[in-house]
């Protein structure tokens, strides 16, 4: 039955002065042309040899490129007297869909509907591709609304290739309002159409309707290999790591038993040799689901698809060769190519799953699964792998990998590397990271940069993120708001060859801050929370009071736009460089007008601004601090003590300061909140009681860290070492030097004893190499690096060291003082 498709005209957005131009032009161009065309149409020739000489004359013509000359054959087409047929026009559209020409097709449909033409399929499948491509959807979806019309036509398959045009555009609303027609003509589905579907349901990332669409197909449908690997693909994407490894372990059985003949379609892709037969729309699903047919059928049902999921084994316990072992495989090995290659892809495709998933054991077990089936992973598949096993800072099976696919002459792709070297810099690998992006472009992102930009700023390497800077420049890599966050980390204070807080040091770092912030503005950023927080970071750590100031009243905008405890991070970088600047006015002033603009303060405020009252010498003050803090819900911590510690130090006696400690190390509040002293908070009594002279407050507060297994740090030890040496106790000095280093090692005997060997030979090594190898510890174990410098000179001007500290006459005095100090004060 014949449909005008006229109507159509009129509801199409093409411009007709473009049309008339374009015709217009092409006349022009193609005079001669013409002439020749008139005579085909006057001579003897009969009809559909010219017809045929056009149709091929369009068809070279947009081969060529020629549109010009194809628009005017077309005219020369419509001007034939006979009637022409849907495949004269079929080779003209199927161009216009590969070459993108949407124009074209609709002055095609022009001559198709005024010679009253009966399109076929074919033509309405290019016509519609070729609009949608070209972006003009509403044009497309009405052509497709006529389709309907024609009971002469099979509409499923003009459904199912709009609703694919419709996915690989992401066009969801045109997609919709297809399937809306498709349920009121009840046109059905068949195996097509459940792949666009799952593809649909996949960019709608609606893991659910995956599930379902799962279920209608194996209701009417045998699984096959092909459309078992489209929903692999489909649960994969989706990061359901068990659905897709239940499909792969089916698929792995149907593709050992061979019994499917998989061949390769004109255009390259992968078929069944079996028909796709339509399903008409029912109202209720069958029952039953088709049962199990005798293996040795040649035909694809014989699998109980209805039973998959009970036949599968657990996810846990998947050990896929095995398995196809077990249900009449001979040897588990795939011997059709095709379905080799099938089996790559959606092995793959449930790695990739893994790297979702953060799963990179298993990973790893499928591909020795993979290995043991005979399939030879592809370049895919490693790059899925790398990307697995490289999760966790698991760089090293990555390189593993990576030599093993250069042995087999297999270029890596570049998501790999990027991968790997994300992997490397999170490990702190900076020379394999860096090694590895020299091997990448550009397209691969910013993120794998930005990832070695954080692990230079970790390890201090500014010299080597300027390199990766000029690299990625070059590159044209497009830097985001991480990047200059991390720029701020990293260039935002000047260290070597400058002194510190050096006016030469300050103009630099002012420099390089108003570079990262020009790049940053031309490329549309403004600052942000972490932007700002590293800035004032390197203000602060640079010394530069006017600028902290200047980009504080800049920050004070963001605290308005931002959560309230951004505010308080912003409140407490910007006091504690003023406390340590001395500038204690500045910063009081700042906190006042934080509690009148209501921004919460935090632990760290009340903090900082009790160590603030050490500036001014007021304790009224700090007790009122500490008040507040209280009100507020916070427990002090250790640093607040030292804080304390520091407010009190002035007064002549250490009543102040033992109370304080006394508390510290009896609070009764939540173990989540409860103050632990350390060390810290010991040398500020300490240096106290140096610059009074007081070895009894020492020896008696070294004792009592000694009692709560605190280690002494490097500070603790000088303290120690200056008041016995100050009093003229040179020897004593040494011994308590060589037993608190010892103690800075380790409190534990058990674990100093088992590293003496190891710390021996280098304190009595005689090789000028030894101390380098105590410096190398710097970078891992600070305090026992320099413990062993402190035993070393030690050793080298005659004292032994002794690796049983208790039993130091240094250390037996001061725990028998300390047992008698503790009776006299319970006796009291």
């Amino acid at each position: 039955m014949f449909r005008n498709l006229s109507r159509i005209h009129l509801r199409w957005s093409l411009d007709p002065l473009f049309i008339a131009k374009a015709n217009k032009l092409g006349c022009e161009k193609a005079g001669v042309q013409l002439e020749i065309l008139k005579t085909f149409t006057t001579s003897n020739v009969k009809e559909e040899s010219t017809i045929r000489l056009l149709v091929c004359g369009i068809v070279n013509a947009l081969h060529l490129g020629d549109r010009s000359k194809a628009s005017s054959m077309l005219l020369g087409l419509a001007g034939t007297n006979s009637m022409l047929k849907a495949h004269d026009f079929e080779r003209i559209l199927e161009l216009c869909a590969r070459y993108n020409d949407p124009l074209f097709a609709m002055e095609t449909w022009r001559v198709l509907e005024d010679k009253q033409t009966n399109a076929n399929v074919s033509c309405y499948i290019f016509s519609i591709r070729s609009l949608c491509k070209g972006g003009y959807f509403k044009e497309a979806f009405d052509l497709l609304s006529t389709a309907g019309d024609n009971y002469e036509l099979t509409l499923l398959p003009i459904y199912n290739d709009f609703l694919n045009t419709c996915v690989d555009f992401k066009n969801l609303h045109y997609a919709n309002q297809c399937l809306n027609i498709m349920e009121m003509q009840a046109v059905g589905k068949n195996e097509v159409t459940y792949i666009v579907l799952l593809k649909l349901a996949v960019l709608q990332k609606d893991l659910f309707a995956v599930h379902e669409i799962w279920e209608e197909y194996i209701k009417y449908y045998n699984p096959t290999i092909i459309s078992l690997w489209r929903f692999i693909w489909a649960f994969a994407s989706l990061k359901d790591l068990k659905s897709s490894c239940e499909k792969l372990q089916h698929m792995v059985m149907l593709a050992s038993e061979n019994i499917m003949q998989i061949k390769v379609s004109d255009k390259g892709k992968l078929r069944l040799a079996r028909p796709d037969i339509p399903i008409p729309l029912r109202k209720k699903p069958p029952l039953e689901a088709p049962l199990v047919k005798n293996h040795k059928s040649s035909d694809s049902s014989h699998v109980d698809s209805g039973n998959i999921n009970s036949k599968t084994p657990s996810f846990e316990f998947c050990h896929i060769s095995k398995w196809v072992s077990c249900h009449g495989s001979v040897d588990g090995k795939i011997t059709n190519t095709h379905a080799k290659t099938i089996l790559c892809r959606s092995f793959a495709h449930v790695i990739f799953a893994c790297v979702y998933s953060e799963d990179s054991k298993f990973a790893k077990e499928l591909m020795f699964q993979m290995k043991s089936l005979g399939l030879e992973p592809s370049k895919s598949t490693y790059d899925a792998f790398i990307q697995a096993v490289s999760l966790g800072g698991g760089y090293k099976d990555g390189l593993k990998v990576l030599k093993e696919m250069r042995n087999k002459n297999m270029e890596p792709c570049e998501s790999s590397l990027a991968s790997l070297s994300i992997s490397c810099s999170k490990a702190l690998q900076l020379n394999f990271a860096e090694a590895l992006l020299y091997m990448v472009s550009g397209r691969v992102g910013v993120l794998p940069f930005n990832s070695f930009l954080r692990a230079c700023a970790a390890l201090d390497k500014p010299e080597l993120a300027k390199r990766m800077l000029s690299r990625m420049k070059k590159m044209q890599v497009q830097l985001d708001m991480r990047t200059y966050e991390l720029l701020f980390a990293l260039f935002g204070n000047v260290n070597t060859p400058y002194e510190e807080w050096s006016r030469v040091s300050q103009e630099e770092t002012a420099k390089r801050i108003r570079v990262i912030e020009l790049d940053m503005a031309r490329n549309g950023f403004q600052h942000n929370f972490t932007s700002m927080r590293n800035l004032l970071n390197a203000l602060g750590a640079e010394g530069m009071k006017r600028e902290l100031v200047e980009y504080w009243h800049v920050a004070e905008k963001l605290c308005d736009t931002n959560d309230l405890r951004h505010a308080a991070t912003l409140h407490n970088i910007v006091l504690h460089s003023l406390v340590e600047f001395e500038e204690s006015t500045v910063a009081i002033k700042i906190f006042k007008n934080m509690r009148a603009r209501g921004y919460p303060p935090d632990a760290g405020t009340y903090t900082i601004m009790i160590e603030c009252c050490s500036l001014t010498g007021c304790c009224r003050s700090a007790m009122q601090l500490l008040s507040l803090m209280l009100r507020d819900g916070f427990f002090p911590t250790a640093v607040t003590y030292t804080a304390l510690m520091k407010v009190v130090k002035g007064y002549e006696n250490f009543n102040e300061e033992m109370y304080l400690l006394y508390q510290a190390s009896s609070n009764d509040c939540d173990p989540s909140e409860k103050c632990y002293p350390d060390a810290v908070m010991y040398n500020t009594i300490l240096l106290k009681a140096r610059d009074k002279g007081r070895i009894d407050v020492i020896e008696f507060l070294v004792e009592k860290m000694h009692q709560e297994k605190i280690q002494p740090n490097p500070v603790t030890c000088s303290i120690v070492l200056d008041t016995y040496a100050d009093q003229g106790y040179n020897n004593t000095a040494l011994e308590a030097l060589q037993v608190m280093s010892l103690r800075m090692i380790s409190e534990d005997k058990e674990e100093l004893h088992k590293r003496q060997p190891e710390f021996e030979e280098l304190i009595l090594s005689q090789s000028p190499e030894a101390e380098s190898q105590i410096l190398d510890l710097f970078n891992s174990e600070e305090e026992v690096a320099t413990a062993l410098l402190n035993l070393r000179w030690c050793s080298l001007i005659g004292f032994t060291t002794p690796w049983s500290p208790e039993e130091s006459s240094w250390a037996k005095s001061l725990s028998a003082n300390f047992k008698r100090n503790l009776e006299e004060s319970v006796s009291q």
